[in-house]
């Protein structure tokens, strides 16, 4: 009885022992080593950013509508990232882009015509036109409410009449063409008032803030309709290009003008692109230069015609 109770404390003991050393084997890690974690990749390269100016001519949220979809369609196609750079005026737009704060510019016709040659701006692309050839063209046109006593540019004597900026082509053609061309002047006006945007002219057209307003004719025909009539139109004039600075011949203009020039409505693929765009932009780009805009150089433009 005395040997089996050795034996079984033999046992026991050994069982403790052998279980103490599972246990520090785990403890000290004595077993074989972990195998080594799965590698990690590394976080691709953020792509360069491309900063894009646009002048002030509508709202920001109009501008964003407008803009931001070409944005889209560069950032996805090309290799860098695009983001737009709003201004705080038309001329703004232009010094961004003469200081470098900006790679390219949607400038308008008129302040690239008055600022871009003289300041080494270039333009480079514009929309296209409908025959898929040249450039497409604006109208700026005087307006006023279709129930309205307004019916001509004599009829303004005496009347108060709201404008857009002071840089855009539509109140420049207002005041040295179209009021001569009815011999008047703005003093012969109650008053004149220019807004930062075009849309708010025909708001306070319609509102009846003022008898009548000066805008582009695209913009006429959206946001006032069959309410307006249209008084006087421009002679047409090419629209509004996207200029960058003559001496930059960097990689990235040359990415975004290929990517621009390379949209055909007539390809399928591209044609589902460009039904998300403005319609200003909705047949793609045509490439343009200087001379494209001596037309609309201060003093050259077209008059009025009803």
């Amino acid at each position: 009885m005395k040997h089996s109770r050795l034996l079984v404390g033999a046992i026991a003991g050994l069982a403790f022992v052998s279980l103490n050393v599972v246990v520090l084997r785990r403890l000290l890690d004595l077993g074989a080593p972990p195998p080594p974690p799965a590698a990690v990749a590394a976080p691709a390269p953020e792509r360069p950013l491309v900063r894009v100016g646009v002048i002030s001519r509508y709202a920001p949220r109009l501008i964003y509508d407008t803009y931001q979809p070409v944005m889209d369609y560069l950032g996805a196609a090309g290799t860098h990232r695009y983001e737009l750079r709003l201004s705080a005026s038309y001329e703004d737009a232009a010094a961004q882009l003469r200081r470098g704060d900006v790679s390219a510019s949607f400038l308008g016709t008129w302040i690239y015509g008055r600022l871009g040659p003289a300041s080494g701006l270039v333009p480079v692309l514009a929309p296209r036109d409908r025959d898929g050839q040249g450039v497409a063209t604006s109208r700026a046109v005087l307006v006023a409410r279709a129930d309205g006593p307004v019916r001509s540019v004599a009829d303004l004597a005496g009347r108060g009449v709201a404008l857009p900026s002071r840089d855009s082509y539509a109140a420049n053609w207002f005041v040295e063409e179209c009021l001569p061309g009815a011999q008047l002047t703005a003093a012969a006006l109650d008053s004149v008032h220019h807004f930062s945007h075009h849309q708010t002219v025909v708001y306070r057209v319609l509102d009846g803030r003022y008898d009548a307003g000066v805008v582009k004719e695209a913009v006429a025909l959206r946001y006032g309709g069959p309410d307006l009539r249209i008084v006087a139109r421009s002679a047409p004039y090419p629209g509004p290009p996207l200029v960058v600075r003559a001496d930059d011949r960097s990689p990235v203009l040359a990415e975004m003008i290929a990517l621009l020039l390379d949209l055909d409505p007539r390809a399928e693929r591209d044609a589902a692109v460009l039904a998300g765009w403005d319609n200003e932009f909705a047949l793609g780009f045509a490439r343009v230069d200087a001379a494209t805009y001596v037309p609309v150089l201060p003093g050259r433009g077209g008059g009025a015609t009803p």
